[in-house]
């Protein structure tokens, strides 16, 4: 098992406990790019056009939403079914 898949069964072992820094490290091992929006909005985009939307818990020692730990992994899983 290479990093990103540790990284991977680590996140989908914690969903309600995603660190952003956990959050933005397995984003961008699978190839995501962040942008910053207004406030706190943030996305993750994919050049393949997959989009993950996300609101950057603040202060950042809180949890991802888990919904949009969620969201991630669902588009980690249709870019995985791809290759």
């Amino acid at each position: 098992m290479d990093g990103r898949e540790e990284l991977l069964a680590r996140v989908r072992a914690r969903v309600a406990r995603c660190s952003w820094e956990e959050f933005l490290d397995l984003a961008e091992a699978y190839g995501f790019s962040l942008h910053v929006g207004k406030g706190s909005r943030r996305r993750l985009s994919h050049k393949s056009g997959l989009v993950v939307s996300v609101h950057e818990p603040h202060p950042r020692s809180k949890p991802v939403h888990p919904e949009a730990v969620k969201a991630l992994l669902r588009a980690i899983e249709r870019l995985e079914d791809e290759t």
